[in-house]
């Protein structure tokens, strides 16, 4: 990893300082803003059955939000991060159509933390995708799940607002990443893998990436996959003012960048994990029948999907009457995810 020096900025000298060679802390100052944080309130949600993925993803969120919003207070923070980067990593390997649908599927009461369980989700699959073995794997999903812990509140805040960033929000958002990495080691943490992938996450192949604005050489291969992971959830993920966007018109966003911010091979490896229509998307067939993907095949074009009601029937999708037409994107509410969690129960 090359130097990374703090920016030259009262507003980032105010809340951090340099210990060493790309070791970050945080400022009194700024300890004592994260020391004061107040954990939300969260509802407690009926996502059908209890061993249903959508349940076991929605207690793991559930355990995540005190890590994000009231990090200081927690025991053993460490040990509970890498607790529900293990669990979320037995669920995807029993039921990864399940758990890339929720990804599309699953409404937000918080988004920063709806967002690491996502961003860990994908970067599981394409971590097995690459053969990266289990300790890799592990420090990349702890990567994901708090590389946004420093502006958690803002996160959520931005989500919810439909007026672009304030000068103030602008400011938190292009240091978070020193922010997050000096807070995780507040925590404890100093797995250096770890650390890398949060500090450079949103640096970009131009160099025109923060904090540091690295240059393509640079930029960590893994920190360069984050990224990718980090941009594909924030795009299928819906805000209070706009839908999510469809998964094929996300995924043909990135690879239409490829060669100049991203790698098109990790491009590539995305759409052959997710597929081109993934679980979780609503489709429209040549019938005029609209259904919904529920498992990937070889045939990135088509996956088996299921009618709304028919959620344990099959139907593949390689041949008239069935071919798939086009994304559909439905309006789902929270009202709606214990019948949509039928399909992979």
């Amino acid at each position: 990893m090359p130097a990374l020096t703090l920016p030259d900025s009262l507003f980032a000298r105010n809340r951090l300082c340099e210990d060493g060679e790309n070791i970050f802390r945080l400022s009194p100052r700024q300890r004592d803003e994260y020391a004061a944080l107040v954990l939300p309130v969260s509802h407690q949600r009926d996502y059908g059955q209890a061993d249903s993925a959508f349940a076991v993803l929605s207690r793991l969120e559930g355990r995540l939000l005190p890590l994000l919003y009231t990090p200081l207070d927690c025991a053993a923070p460490n040990v509970e991060l890498h607790a529900i980067a293990s669990e979320l990593e037995q669920l995807i390997d029993q039921q990864a159509d399940a758990c890339i649908a929720s990804i599309l599927l699953s409404p937000y009461e918080h988004y920063t933390p709806r967002h690491a369980i996502n961003a860990a989700t994908l970067i599981h699959l394409l971590g097995k995708a690459q053969a990266l073995d289990a300790n890799t794997r592990q420090s990349l999903a702890c990567a994901a799940l708090t590389m946004n812990i420093g502006i958690a509140s803002t996160q959520d805040q931005m989500a919810r607002q439909a007026a672009p960033p304030t000068t103030a929000q602008q400011q938190l958002i292009k240091l978070h990443p020193l922010l997050s990495s000096a807070l995780i080691r507040e925590m404890g943490i100093t797995d250096p893998l770890w650390h890398e992938t949060v500090l450079m996450h949103h640096e970009q192949w131009n160099g025109s990436g923060y904090p540091f604005r690295l240059q393509q050489a640079d930029i960590a291969e893994y920190a360069h996959l984050m990224h990718i992971v980090d941009i594909t959830c924030s795009k299928l993920m819906p805000r209070s003012y706009r839908n999510p966007m469809p998964a094929q018109q996300a995924l043909s966003m990135l690879y239409q960048n490829q060669n100049q911010q991203i790698d098109p091979n990790l491009i590539t490896l995305l759409i052959r994990t997710l597929g081109i229509f993934p679980p979780g998307e609503f489709v429209e067939l040549d019938n005029g029948t609209i259904a919904i993907v529920v498992e990937r095949t070889d045939n990135l074009q088509a996956p088996r999907v299921a009618l709304p009601a028919q959620p344990k029937q099959r139907i593949q999708t390689d041949s008239t009457p069935y071919r798939i037409k086009r994304p559909t994107v439905p309006q789902i509410s929270a009202r709606h995810i214990h019948l949509l969690a039928r399909f992979w129960s």
